[in-house]
């Protein structure tokens, strides 16, 4: 008799073990299944936009054609080029000023910034310090005293 109980119990206990597994397997191939998805909705993706890059890589090229084109015929009359070149120069030059100025600035506001951070990390750091003294002092009362020492 006692033979047949552990040989039910021990029925029982495969059984939930096949179970698991099974729920395990399938919670795995589910995830794979998403997976496998996921990736060939990115590889769809991908091949709609590759004629949008080949024809936008051609376009390029195309432009920069042109663009050689112009810069040969605006070199045939240099007096023209030289006066837009010095203003463009001109203008660049200005741009870049102003942007190191821009930089000078953003560098005096992020100081400001992190210390105005650091003060607020101490604060924090001072409430959690005080809020965690209060926490341990409440957690860990007193044991009076007696004859046995723990």
């Amino acid at each position: 008799m006692g033979v047949l109980k552990q040989t039910g119990r021990n029925a029982v206990i495969g059984c939930d073990r096949v179970a698991n597994n099974g729920m395990m397997a399938l919670t795995i191939a589910q995830t794979v299944a998403i997976a496998t998805a996921n990736q060939v909705k990115t590889m769809e993706m991908l091949e709609g936009v590759k004629g949008q890059i080949e024809s936008l890589t051609v376009q390029s090229s195309e432009m920069l054609g042109n663009h050689v084109q112009k810069v040969a015929e605006f070199s045939k009359n240099p007096l023209l080029g030289v006066e837009t070149l010095q203003r463009a120069f001109d203008n660049t030059f200005k741009a870049i000023e102003s942007m190191d100025a821009f930089r000078s600035e953003a560098i005096g506001t992020m100081g400001q910034n992190i210390a105005a951070m650091k003060k607020l990390v101490e604060q924090g750091e001072s409430y959690m310090n005080r809020a965690q003294a209060a926490a341990g002092a409440l957690e860990a009362p007193a044991l009076p005293p007696g004859p046995v020492q723990l």
